[in-house]
């Protein structure tokens, strides 16, 4: 067994990744290098802020995991002024993506809410979800 030199571990070591998600589109950015390096590039703070719960995550999302996107029950990104107009006259505020048009649910609730108002329902819904009449 060869000895292992300090620089070389430091190479070969696995690097912590960080979760940043942009404020008004949601969109994620994953950053992975050392503390160090992150506190002298971290992304702008008036647009991205730390995600701790998604880094924490792996794999597919759970069901604690909001806000929750959705293409489904999405729009055109250029239908969505007259989307949010539709849903607000029906006490439902939902935001959308700009550049997919993948409605942004903050909860449970309202996914439930903005499903009803649209007259849509999720088959797969479990006890308490929306699912038709």
């Amino acid at each position: 067994m060869h000895p292992v030199s300090k620089h070389q571990w430091l190479e070969d070591r696995d690097l912590p990744t960080y979760l940043f998600r942009n404020y008004h589109t949601g969109e994620p950015i994953e950053i992975t290098c050392s503390m160090k390096e992150l506190a002298s590039s971290k992304p702008d703070p008036a647009v991205w802020y730390r995600d701790w719960a998604g880094e924490q995550c792996s794999g597919a999302p759970t069901g604690d995991t909001w806000p929750l996107k959705s293409d489904g029950a999405g729009c055109s990104p250029d239908q969505i002024p007259e989307m949010q107009k539709h849903l607000a006259s029906r006490g439902v505020n939902t935001e959308y993506d700009k550049k997919t048009g993948q409605a942004i649910f903050r909860s449970r609730g309202h996914r439930n809410s903005h499903l009803k108002a649209m007259g849509m329902h999720d088959r797969a819904g479990g006890y308490g979800d929306h699912t038709g009449g």
